[in-house]
């Protein structure tokens, strides 16, 4: 499981890239990502950028559920 405070994820979920707080996101805000598989770590996760279809370990704190977004 995936997770970070009261957030948790799985793998098929899909992301959205947050404003980096710390200046540093792989991706641009609003960015989709595909959760493709777990790190090992609870606040890493293996992700596909739907925009560019290339695979990269990204942190949860620069990330959140499309659904939690939604249901805010």
């Amino acid at each position: 499981m995936i997770r970070i405070a009261n957030r948790s994820y799985k793998v098929g979920d899909l992301m959205r890239a947050l404003p980096a707080v710390d200046n540093y996101s792989p991706h641009e805000p609003g960015t989709l990502v595909l959760i493709t598989r777990e790190s090992g770590h609870s606040r890493y996760f293996y992700g596909v950028a739907c925009t560019t279809g290339e695979e990269s370990l990204l942190n949860l704190e620069h990330y959140c559920g499309v659904d939690d977004l939604d249901s805010g």
